[in-house]
């Protein structure tokens, strides 16, 4: 049996929070079950300074690689992520719907250690979503 992977897609593009919401949806994955090892984090794995284009390119392969694929809520806002959901549904990867923010204390507490980590003290949750 091929091993379980998980990519994570969501709104990158014109976010400014968008490491922070990822590395919590990594968390919130994990809380799931999911094993660290078998998350893709794009972030993780695509340079910054590289052009849209070719950052696709990688994370489409990304995607290929793995047999499920999580949406953040914002994915319908980003043309990227509208295209990783209709490339995971050409290859008929099994596709979940989470939510990255936190649902109960303990997650709070990771939350605003994400924020302190990616440099956004002093953002709100909603300043963040509407990011």
């Amino acid at each position: 049996m091929k091993r379980q992977r998980i990519y994570i897609a969501g709104k990158i593009t014109g976010d400014d929070a968008y490491s922070v919401k990822f590395l919590a949806a990594e968390l919130r994955l994990m809380r799931l079950g999911w094993e660290y090892g078998s998350i893709v984090n794009p972030v993780r794995y695509v340079p910054q300074r590289w052009p849209w284009w070719l950052c696709m390119v990688r994370c489409l392969r990304l995607l290929a690689g793995c047999s499920h694929v999580a949406m953040l809520p914002d994915w319908n806002l980003s043309r990227g992520a509208r295209i990783e959901h209709r490339w995971a549904r050409l290859l008929r990867k099994e596709i979940l719907y989470i939510d990255y923010r936190p649902i109960d204390t303990d997650d709070n507490d990771v939350w605003d250690t994400l924020h302190s980590y990616a440099g956004l003290d002093g953002w709100s949750e909603q300043q963040l979503n509407n990011n």
